[in-house]
């Protein structure tokens, strides 16, 4: 038998802060982004927003449907993701984030467990708002 002896939650969700820089829908498109972007749905599921990494399907996706409107969600290109549920105190340098003089942001965010994770669900969400 294990016993936990640490922190437990019932939580649907792991906050997490996210380094990195807003990027547009228009440099997903163009595929300027060096680093993985991540999507902020706006979607409230649980305890926390439907907060995921776009996948390569996903962007193609994107590319094949012009009329689908991007622009109305934020995307965040990052370099460096944290749990801050285990990582309280965490020393970062910005080379180690973009390596060059860029601004970094820092995006504190709770992510829902039940985010979307394939591009079927990624189609099922957030196509059906034209």
């Amino acid at each position: 038998m294990k016993i936990r002896t640490g922190f437990v939650s019932n939580s649907s969700s792991s906050s997490f802060v996210l380094f990195g820089r807003p990027v547009s829908y228009q440099n997903i498109i163009d595929d300027t982004c060096e680093h993985p972007v991540y999507m902020f749905g706006h979607e409230e599921w649980g305890d926390g927003e439907d907060v995921f990494e776009l996948t390569e399907d996903m962007v193609n996706w994107m590319r094949d449907n012009p009329t689908w409107n991007g622009n109305r969600f934020e995307f965040f290109e990052t370099t460096k993701m944290i749990d801050t549920e285990y990582h309280y105190n965490v020393e970062i340098d910005k080379e180690e984030v973009f390596g060059d003089n860029s601004k970094i942001q820092l995006r504190s965010t709770n992510i829902s467990h039940h985010s979307t994770s394939s591009l079927d669900q990624f189609i099922e969400n957030y196509n059906r708002r034209k």
